[in-house]
């Protein structure tokens, strides 16, 4: 059995590489786990992922946090907000089929958009926490 953190982390890319209009706004489907070397921006990597227990007396639980990176090379900060704005549609309370665990809620606790002052592109980070049940 798999962890619920791998689960819906594997959940998340098969949704994230399947939308057309983010692979659109991508200029094709750079969705990474660890970004390979000279792709440049912009691309999405689903980054660190933590998990903690969330069982109750009668279920077994975990709350999975998830944390996606956009890059984006555009001088403003228009393409970084409009890839956040695709990643919510398609994660935030939306179904997921994960594939030993049961997805309670997926939801969007923050997202922030700054300019990295190594490289000067722009960063946008965003955290979903997930809440999942052991499946039976």
């Amino acid at each position: 059995m798999t962890s619920a953190a791998l689960d819906l982390q594997q959940s998340i890319f098969k949704i994230l590489l399947a939308d057309s209009e983010l692979g659109t706004e991508l200029n094709g489907q750079k969705i990474y786990d660890q970004v390979p070397d000279r792709v440049k921006p912009p691309y999405v990597v689903v980054g660190r992922t933590t998990a903690d227990d969330w069982s109750t007396s009668t279920e077994n639980g975990e709350a999975v946090t998830v944390f996606i990176h956009i890059w984006s090379d555009s001088g403003s900060r228009r393409q970084c907000h409009v890839l956040q704005t695709h990643l919510k549609r398609l994660l935030h309370d939306q179904p997921q089929s994960l594939e030993n665990h049961h997805l309670v809620a997926l939801r969007l606790q923050f997202s922030e958009t700054r300019r990295d002052l190594r490289s000067g592109h722009l960063h946008g980070v965003m955290r979903f926490r997930g809440v999942t049940e052991t499946a039976f």
